[in-house]
């Protein structure tokens, strides 16, 4: 599983060209620019083009290349990374961007299906001892993987924990991915400072 990148989210304004390819000419952006700039300079993009099964609507106003700058292999690089890990963060963990830069830079995107969740689990002492606890899970099997609900659910987990009174509890999650099935089991654990104690000293 590649690693996940915390994405800023954004929007520009586009123009739908064909169907499964979005554009973004200069008529979209705030003031536009002209493809080359005077003699000698070094040429500018003069559009960016979205090819595939998914829209990147999310992270468009925040890709490096924009229209009228000059062109950038690195920035390029950088904006096909930001799609992909976008991507993956909301479930399509077998995301696929390629990029070509120039003038019009291009970004070929085959997202393939959003992953679904699978089993979701609470395991550790403080779930033992907490019944309740279990009531602060908002995932479930069957919804789309999104990244930020599994995390935003662990932090649910501690802050529970330390309103109630507990301190020094570690809440972790660990993910298990089946390709196949395109499913993510989810297991969190709350473990509390004895059993944490307990579990370094056997090592």
């Amino acid at each position: 599983m590649r690693v996940f990148a915390t994405i800023v989210t954004g929007l520009f304004g586009v123009g739908l060209a064909t169907w499964g390819t979005v554009q973004l000419t200069p008529g979209d952006a705030d003031a536009a620019q002209p493809a080359v700039t005077a003699a000698g300079a070094a040429p500018v993009v003069r559009c960016i083009r979205f090819v595939g099964d998914v829209d990147p609507a999310a992270v468009r106003g925040s890709l490096h290349s924009k229209i009228g700058d000059p062109i950038d292999a690195g920035d390029v690089a950088a904006d096909r990374a930001l799609i992909e890990s976008k991507l993956v963060l909301d479930g399509h963990l077998d995301a696929v961007v390629e990029a070509d830069g120039g003038i019009d830079v291009v970004f070929r995107i085959q997202a393939g299906p959003a992953y679904r969740l699978g089993a979701v689990r609470l395991t550790g002492d403080l779930a033992t001892r907490y019944p309740k606890l279990a009531d602060e899970l908002t995932i479930a099997a069957g919804d789309d993987v999104s990244v930020r609900a599994i995390e935003r659910t662990q932090e649910r987990l501690a802050t529970w924990l330390t309103v109630h009174g507990v301190t020094h509890a570690l809440v972790t999650h660990a993910l298990s991915v089946d390709h196949a099935a395109k499913r993510v089991d989810v297991t969190y654990d709350a473990t509390g400072r004895r059993a944490m104690a307990n579990r370094v000293s056997r090592r």
